[in-house]
C-alpha cells in the first residue's frame, strides 16, 4: 500500500513536471530562453512585447509575464535602453505585426537608423503600408532630412494622392527637398495642406513651404499665395521668416498693411531680424515712423536701426 502511495505521488509529479515543461516550451518565451533567438539574454518575443505595449501604452499583465517574475525575469521597464544594433534589430523583426499602431512605431524608430541600408528600405516598404498612420509615419521621416540613399520618387508621388492629408504632404516636401528647384505638383498639394481646416495640418503644412522657400525662392510665391487666402496663417508668417533670408521681405512689407495689429508689429520684429537683407522694406518701414500707433512707430524705429543703422540710430520710447 505505501509503495503504490509513493508511485501515485511520483506519477503526479511526473505529470505537473511534464504538464509545466510543456507549458513553458509552448510559449515562446520558455522556447526562445532555451533555444533562441534572444537579444541580450532575453526572448525576442519578450522585447517585442515590451515594444507593443510601448506602442500602445498599455501594461502587460499576462499570467506568463507574472509566472516570469517568480523565476526573478522581469518585463524591461523600455526598449529604448538597448544598444543601437540590437533596438534595430528588434524594430525590424515587428514591421508586419498585425497592430497598426506598432507599425507606426516601427517607422517613426526607423527615423534613428534611416541612415542604415536596412533601416532605410524598411521605411520604403512602410510607404505602402494598408494604415493611414503608418504611411504618414514613414512619409514624415523620409521628409526629415537630406537623404543618405536615393528617395523612393515613384512610391513618395504615388502618397501625394494618399487619401490621408498628412501623408500627402508629407510626401511632398519630401519630394521638394529632394529635387531641389519647385516642383508643381508638390507646391500644390503643400498649398493646399497649408489651407486645410485642420490646424495642425496647416502649421504643420505651411512650415514646410518656408523651410523650401529659404534654399529655393520660388515657394515665396506659393506662401503669399497661402496668407492672401488664409488669415490664420498670417500671424504665423513673421516667426518663420526671421531667419529666412531676403527672400521674404516683400511678404513682409505686404503684412505692414494688415488688419491685425499683432501681425503688423511681428511682421516689423521680422523685417528688424533679417538686418540689412530687408534693406527694401526701408521706405514702409519709415512711413509707420510717423503712423498714429506708438507700438508700430517703436518697433518700425527698432527695426530700422538694425537694417541700417548708420542712417536710422535707434530712437527708443518715442511720444510721438
Amino acid at each position: 500500500m505505501a509503495m503504490t502511495r509513493k508511485r501515485l505521488l511520483l506519477i503526479i509529479l511526473a505529470g505537473t513536471l511534464a504538464v509545466l515543461v510543456i507549458a513553458i516550451f509552448s510559449h515562446p518565451y520558455g522556447r526562445q530562453l532555451v533555444f533562441g533567438p534572444r537579444i541580450d539574454g532575453m526572448p525576442l518575443a519578450w522585447w517585442q512585447d515590451c515594444f507593443r505595449a510601448d506602442a500602445s501604452r498599455q501594461s502587460d499583465d499576462s499570467l506568463v509575464t507574472k509566472a516570469m517574475e517568480w523565476f526573478g525575469i522581469r518585463r524591461p521597464s523600455a526598449v529604448w535602453g538597448l544598444p543601437p544594433d540590437r533596438l534595430l534589430e528588434l524594430v525590424l523583426t515587428l514591421q508586419h505585426d498585425p497592430a497598426g499602431s506598432v507599425r507606426a512605431r516601427v517607422a517613426r524608430t526607423l527615423g534613428q537608423f534611416a541612415d542604415r541600408r536596412e533601416g532605410f528600405d524598411t521605411l520604403v516598404e512602410l510607404l505602402e503600408d494598408d494604415e493611414p498612420e503608418v504611411r504618414r509615419a514613414a512619409a514624415s521621416i523620409l521628409a526629415r532630412d537630406e537623404p543618405r540613399f536615393q528617395l523612393p520618387l515613384p512610391a513618395l508621388t504615388d502618397r501625394m494622392q494618399d487619401t490621408d492629408e498628412q501623408c500627402r504632404f508629407w510626401a511632398a516636401f519630401a519630394i521638394a527637398r529632394h529635387v531641389k528647384t519647385r516642383d508643381p505638383a508638390a507646391a500644390a498639394v503643400l498649398r493646399q495642406a497649408a489651407l486645410s481646416t485642420d490646424g495642425l495640418v496647416q502649421v504643420d503644412a505651411f512650415g514646410c513651404l518656408c523651410v523650401l522657400a529659404k534654399s529655393e525662392p520660388a515657394y515665396y510665391g506659393d506662401i503669399a499665395d497661402c496668407l492672401r487666402e488664409e488669415a490664420s496663417l498670417r500671424r504665423l508668417a513673421p516667426g518663420y521668416m526671421r531667419t529666412s533670408g531676403p527672400g521674404s521681405t516683400p511678404i513682409l512689407v505686404e503684412l505692414l498693411d494688415d488688419q491685425d495689429l499683432i501681425v503688423r508689429d511681428d511682421a516689423i520684429h521680422a523685417l528688424g531680424e533679417l538686418g540689412p537683407a530687408a534693406a527694401a522694406a526701408i521706405p514702409a518701414l519709415v512711413r509707420l515712423t510717423d503712423g498714429p500707433e506708438p507700438r508700430l512707430r517703436q518697433s518700425a524705429m527698432t527695426a530700422l536701426s538694425k537694417i541700417d543703422p548708420e542712417r536710422y540710430p535707434e530712437k527708443k520710447n518715442s511720444t510721438r
